[in-house]
């Protein structure tokens, strides 16, 4: 595509959260997400905390926002399934994915989902090697039960708990405060028979990797 005609459409599809540099265009060199992270660095520490052949495995990125972190583990190889409840943040994958399909001129095994977690029945899909949940588990039934509530700290425990029985390995960022540190996490996780493997410490945010822990004969 074009500089000028990449340009416009960047702006056409709004504000992104996700900094991406595409052929020398960042997604967002102005706006409220101006100084979020690299797009580019954050992926290089998921990649550090995956030591398995891309080729074998099935991810699933919750709360995947424009696709950058699906679209770069399709690009070595898994296979994807991204979920994002947000329309723009959707159509922004939608458009990052055919983009990247056009430059690396193949198809990539994603399949995006527009939908809230809570609603979607992951039930009927096979198990995931790895879930990405990246910024996202704490924002769990804000929108049905409003920020803090007991209703809205109980769907994310639920929620958490439900996707311990569909992979043996997670890959969360957790941030500093009440229901979403990484305190809060190894409370919820380390006794579904998930251990703390590597900490990436950010600042104000965590990145962890759990994993299932091998139950011995």
């Amino acid at each position: 595509m074009e500089k000028t005609s990449l340009q416009k459409k960047l702006k056409e599809l709004g504000n992104w959260y996700q900094k991406i540099n595409l052929d020398g265009i960042v997604t967002t060199s102005k706006g409220p997400y101006s100084n979020v992270e690299k797009s580019s660095v954050v992926w290089n520490k998921i990649n550090s905390l995956i030591s398995n052949d891309y080729k074998s495995l099935r991810v699933l990125d919750l709360g995947c926002n424009a696709g950058y972190y699906s679209i770069m583990s399709a690009k070595e190889g898994a296979s994807v399934i991204g979920v994002e409840s947000s329309t723009k943040y959707f159509t922004q994958a939608l458009f990052l994915k055919e983009y990247y399909e056009k430059l690396l001129n193949t198809k990539l095994d994603i399949t995006y989902i527009q939908k809230d977690i809570s609603d979607i029945d992951f039930s009927k899909m096979k198990k995931f090697d790895y879930i990405f949940a990246l910024s996202i588990f704490y924002h769990i039934g804000k929108h049905k039960y409003g920020k803090g509530t007991p209703e809205k700290n109980a769907e994310q425990i639920r929620m958490i708990s439900y996707f311990a029985n569909i992979t043996n390995n997670f890959i969360v960022r957790a941030r500093k405060g009440k229901n979403r540190d990484l305190t809060f996490y190894n409370s919820i996780l380390n006794p579904l028979g998930f251990k703390t493997m590597k900490v990436i410490p950010e600042g104000k945010r965590t990145m962890i990797l759990y994993s299932k822990e091998k139950i011995k004969k």
